[in-house]
């Protein structure tokens, strides 16, 4: 989720740099000067912005919810790193087969 958000932040402010750069290169150009004057853009800058940080902090947070992860399915009891199931757990399904 972290990267989407990251991607798309980051996506959507390059183009609104494009969109500045042009319009600074080609001061003539009508339709990039009203685009670059509309009210709409200035929200469009504080979402990709806002979708940018939302995803940098989704990709460092991320990470560290790994380390709280090692908990059996069935119970929830901490177990392991690299185990799925507590030993009580594992041996009731080993019962069942």
């Amino acid at each position: 989720m972290g990267n989407m958000f990251f991607s798309l932040g980051a996506l959507s402010l390059l183009s609104l740099a494009l969109v500045y750069l042009l319009s600074i290169y080609f001061p003539e150009n009508e339709y990039l000067l009203q685009l670059k004057e509309q009210k709409a853009i200035n929200i469009f800058l504080y979402v990709a912005l806002g979708s940018f940080c939302l995803g940098l902090f989704l990709r460092i947070i991320s990470p560290v919810k790994k380390i709280f992860k090692n908990k059996c399915k069935r119970c929830g009891a901490k177990i392991p790193e690299g185990h799925i199931y507590c030993s009580t757990c594992l041996r009731d399904l080993k019962g069942r087969y």
